[in-house]
């Protein structure tokens, strides 16, 4: 567990709606929480409840209607929208349940597509890449095009590229959602992996009792609010 003396990142009332009149619903209706470096959070809840709305405001996708964000202090949702999208590059990973990877290039390719956005010279960006896909275990795919993996190799080339312009927040939305058993197992050991070594934060949003389990804490996005409880495997 991470620096219990000031959140890395701060939730404070946030509320977020979707259509009108008889169409409305409030997905999230004054949820607050916080998040400490090198901490580790799961959120579960059934389908349709916010927890990919919830992610995507944290992650600077989404505004919310009300509410802030902050980020080390820093009120994040301040920002003009070109900074945030510096912000959002530099600090913050994102691991989605459908990877989005570019089928037709390779797993180094795919990883360092970030920091080539971000202006970073070809050859600094291959080095980092290349250091990520010994991290998670596929140096041996390197010139294989990504459509040619399984569900799990493409899934930890994701994680790869979420993590190569070194971000102190890793946000995971059902990052094992569409794998199997076995292979969910190995990307929850990722995950816990990474947060012990590099300290980075993270949120995860799943489904998966056994990925939340071995969170830190655990919160269930109920009516529209966080309320922080405990996972039983039994």
């Amino acid at each position: 567990m991470g620096n219990n003396n000031f959140p890395l990142l701060r939730a404070m009332d946030i509320k977020k709606h979707f259509g009108e009149g008889q169409n409305r619903v409030d997905v999230l209706q004054g949820l607050s929480f916080q998040l400490f470096e090198g901490e580790k959070i799961a959120v579960i809840g059934a389908s349709g409840v916010g927890k990919s709305t919830l992610l995507h405001i944290l992650g600077t996708l989404d505004i919310p209607d009300s509410g802030k964000v902050y980020f080390k202090n820093q009120d994040i949702f301040k920002m003009d929208e070109k900074t945030l999208a510096t912000f959002r590059n530099k600090h913050i990973g994102f691991v989605f349940q459908f990877h989005y990877l570019l089928p037709e290039f390779d797993p180094l390719e795919n990883i360092m597509i970030p920091e080539l956005m971000a202006g970073t010279p070809r050859n600094l960006a291959k080095e980092k890449a290349l250091v990520l896909l010994e991290k998670v275990g596929l140096s041996r795919h390197i010139g294989q095009r990504v459509s040619t993996l399984s569900g799990g190799e493409r899934q930890r080339v994701a994680v790869a590229r979420a993590l190569i312009r070194g971000p102190q927040l890793l946000l995971a939305d059902e990052p094992t959602g569409n794998l199997d058993t076995k292979t969910s197992a190995r990307i929850h050991e990722l995950l816990v992996d990474l947060n012990e070594k590099e300290k980075i934060s993270m949120v995860v949003a799943t489904h998966n009792l056994e990925l939340a389990a071995l969170m830190d804490k655990v919160y269930r996005l109920k009516d529209g609010i966080l309320i922080k409880t405990e996972v039983s495997l039994y």
